[in-house]
């Protein structure tokens, strides 16, 4: 039987749970795909992309635009600004995301690349 304070293996990689134990009531856990750190050589540009992955569900998915400022970012993930751009750059180099400045004032905006994400995904 697993208790409340424990994920089985079996759970979803990107699933965000609220625990309610030494953490605190309310802490919540996100995993990641390990395999993207692996593949990318970075943690955080390997964590960066799995949030990036599951903020792009919420606007259509891989391929489509979405916008995440850095404010968001930094209190979504906890990656401070020098991290998440090195992040980024890795992301990019990668070939994974693209990105695009629209607007006035300039918004940043994030695409994952379907292609890439998919052999990324798939070793």
């Amino acid at each position: 039987m697993q208790d409340k304070h424990t994920m089985s293996a079996s759970d979803d990689a990107t699933d965000r749970t609220f625990l309610d134990g030494p953490l605190g009531v309310g802490t919540r856990v996100i995993s990641y795909p390990l395999i993207y750190a692996h593949v990318l050589r970075s943690v955080n540009a390997g964590f960066l992309l799995s949030c990036m992955v599951e903020k792009a569900r919420g606007y259509g998915g891989p391929g489509h635009w979405f916008t995440w400022t850095r404010e968001q970012i930094t209190t979504d993930t906890t990656l401070s600004r020098r991290e998440q751009d090195s992040a980024r750059v890795i992301l990019r180099n990668a070939g994974v995301i693209s990105e695009r400045r629209v607007g006035l004032p300039a918004t940043l905006q994030y695409r994952i690349n379907a292609d890439s994400f998919t052999q990324l995904h798939h070793g």
